[in-house]
């Protein structure tokens, strides 16, 4: 049996004086049920990756890829990520996916967000929420409806490449499930 690791981790920021919560869910202890979007879906087993530092963990195929991507996100401050996904199972085809990246700190994580999302002209695309643990945005596009969030040093991304809100209903898994780790959208 793993043993289920849960961190919080306070980390003062010096500069500001202030301190930031810093979550380090376990991501392979993650569990989203097979019915979460109901019976006309199945889960795809996507990649995980704990921890990028250590790979041990991984089977062959997971390692592969990690080491592809390993230096690119390390880089970036993330230390591990996870996909979680569902098809539909009948055609129309229909993917819901709903992603997390654990960042070394929240600075890290606003810095990567900055550069991703707050490009020039973001505004014609995503709608942005605060919230009071940090903030998301909603794509404005109907077609491919998309919801990113940040929540300390966390990113998850939601989005579904038919029109619909599964990946919403989705999301509200992942974020049940990462509460059991502490992880909190309000503070």
């Amino acid at each position: 049996m793993k043993m289920v690791v849960l961190l919080v981790v306070l980390a003062t920021t010096l500069a500001k004086g202030s301190t930031e919560i810093v979550y380090l869910p376990s991501l392979s202890e993650i569990v989203v049920k097979e019915d979460t979007l109901g019976p006309e879906w199945k889960r795809i087993d996507g990649l995980v990756i704990p921890f990028f530092k250590d790979l041990s963990g991984l089977d062959e195929e997971s390692r592969n890829q990690a080491l592809l991507l390993r230096d690119r996100f390390l880089s970036k401050g993330v230390n591990g990520v996870a996909d979680f996904s569902f098809s539909k199972r009948k055609f129309p085809l229909d993917t819901a996916t709903c992603r997390i990246f654990v960042f070394a700190s929240p600075g890290h994580a606003r810095k990567w967000w900055e550069q991703k999302y707050e490009f020039p002209g973001w505004e014609e695309k995503y709608e942005k929420h605060p919230h009071p643990n940090g903030f998301y945005l909603d794509s404005k596009s109907e077609s491919n409806p998309k919801r990113i969030m940040l929540l300390s040093n966390l990113m998850i991304s939601s989005h579904h490449i038919q029109p619909g809100d599964e990946h919403l209903a989705l999301l509200k898994a992942i974020l049940e499930e990462l509460r059991r780790y502490g992880v909190s959208e309000s503070g």
